[in-house]
């Protein structure tokens, strides 16, 4: 259990160094969507991502290429990155029971990768090309 903690706060102090004051942008993928936090951090979110603010659920991973009655077809990626266009990270939370993960910006958005699976990894993170965490139910792995 204190190793896990260790590893834990190991890794919320370099992911710390690493993301703050950075950009973000999101990116379709054959097979999932990716994160970008600045040039150096990529996430690989194999569950579900929202973006909110203040008042709800600006869209949704889920939301991609959903007509809602629209004249065209939800991009998600794109209308993220529209609302992510200015904004900066100011801070992000760890949750070590569930492995969700939310990142915090300037204006008030937040982005959140949420666990949706007790078996399966959620998300895989890689800090300059190498594997850098691994989030899931239960935390790191």
């Amino acid at each position: 259990m204190v190793e896990r903690y260790v590893q834990e706060q190991q890794f919320l102090a370099e992911l710390r160094e690493e993301i703050l004051d950075r950009s973000a942008r999101i990116e379709r993928t054959e097979g999932n969507q990716v994160v970008w936090l600045g040039e150096e951090v990529r996430i690989n979110v194999g569950s579900q991502w929202r973006l909110i603010d203040r008042e709800g659920v600006i869209v949704t991973d889920t939301d991609d290429g959903q007509w809602f009655g629209l004249s065209a077809p939800v991009d998600a990626p794109a209308v993220a990155n529209e609302k992510l266009s200015d904004q900066k990270v100011v801070g992000f939370k760890f949750d070590g029971a569930t492995g969700d993960l939310s990142i915090n910006f300037d204006g008030g958005l937040i982005l959140e990768i949420i666990t949706n699976s007790s078996g399966y990894e959620s998300w895989v993170m890689w800090l300059r090309g190498e594997h850098f965490a691994v989030g899931a139910n239960g935390g790191l792995r």
